[in-house]
């Protein structure tokens, strides 16, 4: 082993490894701390559990939307804008009519079958989340969209 015979020296060893392992893991917990209280509680992947709808919220505000069975059975994403409110627990949705236009000339569909579809997510919720399940509560009607994450 190091230092042998030299307590002296087995100590000041002891001691540095001892320090950076300290440092280390002060680091790492910080880390942690600072991303538990920053990140986005809604970000990743949300099926919708009465249709196809599929949501995926992303860290930037933008948030994809894939419905088949709105959008004329096309297999096309469309982005909407959101905001979160982590204290008040709000969520909303925003219609993004560039990328409306964007999607409808991409997949050759109507601008209007897009639109009367998004115009339905479009508003505030309250959320709700216990475990794998989010719950979107409209602030206006109190109606419930229920979503499980993938």
């Amino acid at each position: 082993m190091l230092a042998k015979n030299d307590d002296h020296t087995r100590s000041i060893i002891w001691r540095s490894v001892m320090s950076v392992t300290s440092v280390v893991i002060i680091l790492i917990a910080v880390f942690f701390l600072v991303r538990m209280f920053t990140m986005n509680p809604l970000e990743g992947t949300w099926d919708y559990e009465d249709s196809d709808l599929i949501m995926t919220i992303k860290g930037n505000n933008t948030a994809i939307i894939k419905w088949p069975d709105e959008f004329d059975d096309n297999q096309i994403a469309v982005s909407m804008d959101y905001d979160i409110d982590s204290k008040t627990k709000t969520f909303s949705l925003r219609l993004n009519t560039d990328a409306v236009k964007k999607a409808a000339d991409s997949e050759g569909i109507s601008e209007d079958v897009i639109t009367q579809a998004l115009d339905r997510l479009d508003g505030t919720y309250d959320y709700n989340m216990e475990q794998n399940q989010l719950t979107l509560t409209d602030r206006e009607y109190g109606s419930q969209l229920i979503f499980e994450k993938e």
